[in-house]
């Protein structure tokens, strides 16, 4: 795979079996697996791996969250134009780019 900046990734050849072993014993994804065993983590390293992740909406109770998502579902559904304004920091530009792109493929008409 080629970077944004034009250098070549290459994937590490892992051990498969040693992958396999990890996922059994410890109850993980391939993905976190093999960036285990490439990795060369020990077992204090495993063990402190926190893989009970919850993704949770800290918004859900907050009265403007759920007034905004209203707004957007609404005018999502009558096809309203939407205007998505986004700031220059990294958060600002990567939710931006993320909602272009979902307004994009549900055909959404916006302008940015």
């Amino acid at each position: 795979m080629i970077s944004v900046s034009d250098k070549n990734w290459v994937e590490r050849v892992v051990n498969k079996n040693l992958v396999e072993k990890i996922k059994q014993d410890f109850k993980f994804n391939e993905l976190l697996s093999r960036l285990i065993v490439s990795r060369n983590f020990d077992l204090t390293e495993i063990n402190n791996i926190n893989n009970n992740l919850e993704i949770t909406n800290i918004f859900k109770n907050n009265t403007d969250f759920k007034i905004a998502s209203e707004v957007v579902i609404n005018s999502i559904k009558r096809k309203d134009r939407i205007c998505i304004l986004g700031d220059y920091d990294v958060d600002g530009s990567t939710a931006t780019s993320l909602l272009v792109r979902y307004f994009n493929h549900i055909k959404q008409p916006n302008f940015f």
